[in-house]
């Protein structure tokens, strides 16, 4: 533990980051799960400029990549009544190390600039975008935990990306 007054110690924050990391990386393996991470890669994808579809080879993601995490939460959606009849949207909320999911390239600034926003997770036989990351765990300024919340696509969604057309026929 760091000294709280003036005094420096052998202890220092980067010294217990990286045991809390160390920990988390143990605690995974017995209690915690996995999931399946996609970045979307903007410079290599083409998509229509107005509506935001993937056109002709579609979007472009780099993965994907086994991502060890603490937590999974796959909470079934409730019927929602909308213009075309009942909707139901399955949502995920994935609690991991930051340093964990550093290794599929997201860095700090992806964090402050929202860039993960068309990441993509696959998790149970479902595929799910991403619609935001928090930081639940910081020392230091050094990002520690990291919570991602995601919601299901639906299966007239997938079509437009052929990488995940294995999703398309649902679970």
């Amino acid at each position: 533990m760091s000294r709280l007054d003036w005094k420096r110690s052998r202890w220092s924050a980067e010294v217990e980051t990286q045991q809390i990391g160390d920990g988390l990386r143990g605690y995974q393996p017995a209690f915690g799960d996995q999931v399946t991470y996609w970045r979307f890669d903007l410079s290599s994808s083409r998509r229509h400029p107005v509506y935001d579809e993937a056109i002709e080879e579609g979007r472009r993601f780099t993965g994907p990549f086994e991502v060890p995490v603490l937590d999974v939460i796959h909470s079934m959606g409730g019927d929602e009544l909308h213009e075309g009849g009942f909707y139901t949207n399955d949502s995920l909320r994935v609690t991991c190390g930051f340093r964990q999911i550093s290794r599929t390239g997201l860095t700090h600034t992806d964090l402050r600039t929202s860039t993960y926003l068309r990441d993509r997770i696959a998790y149970d036989g479902r595929l799910f975008r991403v619609l935001e990351m928090k930081i639940q765990g910081q020392l230091q300024r050094s990002d520690v935990v990291v919570e991602i919340n995601a919601t299901q696509l639906k299966l007239d969604e997938i079509p437009n990306d052929p990488l995940f057309a294995v999703y398309a026929d649902g679970p």
